[in-house]
C-alpha cells in the first residue's frame, strides 16, 4: 500500500488499484480489488532529536541531564520487570489453587459477560498504547469475532479466580479502610496536571470503587 506513495510530491494526486488479501480481517473486502485515489496535502519529515541534556530536561522535568534520565529509566524498567514477575507468580499460584478446587457449572451468560470484560480490557490497553482495535486485528490477521473466540478459556479461568478471591475475602473478613482508599485515590489524582483535567477525565465514584475492589483483591492474594 505505502509503495504507491513513493515519489509523490505535495499537491499531487494518484489513482491506483489495491487488492485485499484472502485473509483480510474485513471479510467483505477479502480478495477484492478497489480503486483508490490519494491526494498528498503535505509531507512531513520526522527528525529524531539528539539525545543530550536539553532533551533529557524536556522529557522529564526531574532530570537535569542525560545521565540522570538514563538512571531514572533504568530504575523504572527494573521496577516494571519486578512487578510483572510478582504478578506472574501470583497468577500461577491462583491458577494452581483453582485447578484443585471444585466449582459449579458456569452458565453461558456468565461466560459471555466475562469474555466481553476481557475484550474491553484489551481495547483499553490498546487505546492507552495509541493503537486502534482495527489496526491490531489487521496485524494479527483476525476478525473481531475470531479474536473474541480466543477468550473462551480465559473467561472460564477469570470466573473461577473471581470466585476464589471472593471466597477468601469473605472467609478472612478482609476489609479496606477509608484511609487506604483515600491514599490510593490521591496517588491517581496526582498524576494529572490540574484539578480541572482530573475532573474531566475521571469519574471519582467509579475510581473509588475500583480502588476499593483492587485493595481487597491484593490483600486476598497476599
Amino acid at each position: 500500500f505505502a509503495d504507491n506513495f513513493k515519489g509523490l510530491k505535495s499537491g499531487e494526486t494518484k489513482t491506483f488499484i489495491l487488492k485485499f488479501s484472502k485473509n483480510y480481517h474485513k471479510k467483505e473486502y477479502a480478495e477484492n480489488a478497489v480503486e483508490l485515489t490519494v491526494h498528498i496535502n503535505k509531507i512531513w519529515e520526522r527528525k529524531i532529536p539528539e539525545a543530550n541534556d536539553e532533551f533529557a530536561r524536556l522529557l522529564n522535568k526531574r532530570s537535569t541531564n542525560l545521565d540522570e534520565l538514563k538512571d531514572e529509566l533504568r530504575k523504572n524498567i527494573l521496577l516494571e520487570r519486578e512487578y510483572k514477575e510478582k504478578e506472574r507468580l501470583k497468577r500461577e499460584v491462583l491458577e494452581e489453587v483453582c485447578s484443585k478446587s471444585n466449582y459449579e457449572e458456569i452458565g453461558q451468560e456468565a461466560l459471555a459477560l466475562a469474555a466481553e470484560g476481557l475484550f474491553d480490557d484489551i481495547k483499553k490497553q490498546l487505546a492507552s498504547d495509541g493503537v486502534t482495535l482495527e489496526d491490531y486485528l489487521k496485524s494479527i490477521n483476525k476478525t473481531e469475532d475470531e479474536f473474541k473466540k480466543g477468550f473462551a478459556s480465559d473467561a472460564v479461568l477469570q470466573i473461577k479466580l473471581d470466585a476464589l478471591i471472593a471466597e477468601v475475602i469473605d472467609s478472612f473478613n478482609i476489609k479496606a479502610d477509608d484511609k487506604e482508599i483515600e491514599t490510593e485515590v490521591n496517588e491517581v489524582l496526582c498524576r494529572y496536571k490540574s484539578v480541572a483535567q482530573a475532573s474531566r477525565d475521571i469519574n471519582l465514584v467509579r475510581l473509588t470503587e475500583y480502588v476499593h475492589d483492587n485493595l481487597l483483591y491484593q490483600k486476598a492474594v497476599e
